[in-house]
């Protein structure tokens, strides 16, 4: 980690001395089946036209003619979606896991995660992804979150509330993140000078429940707790909030892997994480942190009285079933998923995303509804849809070329052959590259 913050701070003083302006290039991805997702069609054997980092032209190879001097991506049998989206990370530093940097970007973008927003507010996030822009570092687009709300046991002043807001809208931050409040009073105070400083909110489920956070207008209600809990305790009123929250527009991001690691797999089946081959691309010293606590965690949940192993395990099955039953039903009524492998034990930027889209497959969502969780909403919820997340002519070309088709199997969002982002094409080989020195690094 020193070598990084070395690294970066270089980068941070000399980075713009050696950004220079470069003529745009252009691409050709021939022949590719084309999954939009402004449509639930495949267009078939299509030439998508990429200038800069722009889709200049989209139609049937037959009809597009391909500019002198373009890069030609044969794109044959293969599936063109737009990038996807983390949209509950956390970057290495006070609130992540402590990767490397660089390492935990490049993980991302190697499995087609082109954007990230970010949940913990991290001061380095805005220069970053500045950097990022500028082609200095190598990585996914980050959005990140501004000043975070924290009051579990003490008042939030207003004063306080204040000085927070000011300082993310100053600082540019797009929205603010809600942790906790004591009192329902406190987060109102919160949710009401977002509103006056023109500043979304995002977070957890307020003192008083989903409930505020429709009355409140909150953007996106993080985690799915507060929707199993009114679930379970006011059954009459679930489908009425969810309603009144897809009216709204209002979205979420379960999170459900983050879930079954925690309440399941970290304590239990931790020697079968660890077997997990892409623990490789990752610091030994951090996965060996988390085998110590998961140790801990066997020992302290382990057989007590007439309790057992199994016991513990059946309990939470049911729970992490209830999630994933919610998550139809969210979508049916309107409320816009978002998806995360969020960030914690036995999580690998990048490789655990598509194990968070197969937890939404088994909880009864289609295939087109889980791509669009990825690629659309997050823009949605960006304000950019104008500019991105479908693959239309004039929008930004942040595409993931697989080699099958996802919307026959999700698992397939895995198979990742290129990514293009700001003008550059990552080839697999490129992207395998990359992935080998980073696992040679350990």
């Amino acid at each position: 980690m020193k070598t990084y913050y070395i690294s970066f701070l270089f980068l941070l003083i000399v980075g713009p001395i050696f950004a220079q302006q470069t003529e745009q290039p252009i691409f050709a991805i021939t022949s590719v089946n084309v999954i939009p997702l402004n449509t639930d069609k495949v267009l078939k054997n299509q030439t998508v036209l990429i200038e800069g980092s722009t889709i200049s032209d989209i139609g049937n190879s037959k009809n597009i003619s391909i500019p002198d001097g373009a890069t030609i991506i044969n794109g044959k049998n293969k599936y063109l979606i737009p990038g996807m989206a983390d949209c509950h990370a956390h970057l290495p530093g006070n609130g992540g896991t402590k990767h490397n940097i660089e390492d935990y970007l490049m993980l991302n973008l190697a499995n087609g995660v082109t954007s990230l927003r970010t949940m913990r507010h991290e001061s380095y996030a805005l220069e970053l992804n500045n950097m990022l822009e500028a082609g200095l570092i190598d990585g996914p687009r980050i959005y990140p979150t501004g000043y975070m709300f924290y009051g579990r046991k003490d008042t939030l002043e207003e004063n306080t509330i204040r000085e927070s807001l000011e300082k993310s809208k100053k600082e540019g931050y797009k929205f603010v993140k809600f942790l906790s409040a004591k009192r329902m009073e406190d987060y109102q105070k919160i949710a009401m000078l977002a509103k006056e400083y023109d500043i979304e909110l995002a977070g957890h489920t307020p003192p008083g429940g989903l409930k505020q956070a429709v009355s409140t207008q909150m953007k996106s209600v993080e985690h799915i707790t507060g929707f199993s809990s009114l679930k379970q305790k006011d059954p009459n009123n679930f489908d009425i909030i969810l309603k009144q929250m897809g009216e709204q527009g209002m979205f979420n991001c379960p999170d459900i892997l983050w879930y079954k690691i925690a309440m399941l797999q970290e304590g239990f089946e931790y020697p079968k994480m660890l077997k997990n081959p892409h623990m490789e691309y990752l610091d030994p010293e951090i996965v060996k942190q988390w085998e110590k606590l998961s140790i801990e965690d066997e020992k302290k949940y382990g057989p007590q009285g007439d309790n057992t192993n199994q016991d513990y395990i059946d309990k939470y099955k049911k729970i992490i079933a209830l999630y994933q039953s919610i998550l139809p039903q969210l979508q049916d009524n309107g409320v816009k998923l978002l998806i995360s492998a969020s960030d914690g034990f036995y999580i690998v930027p990048g490789f655990s995303y598509v194990d968070e889209l197969l937890l939404f497959k088994e909880g009864g969502m289609k295939n087109i509804d889980i791509l669009k969780a990825a690629c659309v909403n997050p823009v949605d919820f960006f304000g950019e849809l104008d500019v991105a997340g479908t693959i239309t002519k004039g929008k930004r070309a942040d595409l993931v070329l697989l080699d099958a088709n996802p919307l026959e199997d999700i698992k397939n969002a895995a198979k990742v052959n290129g990514v293009m982002l700001r003008g550059k094409w990552w080839s697999r080989g490129e992207l395998d590259k990359r992935l080998e020195a980073i696992k040679n690094k350990y």
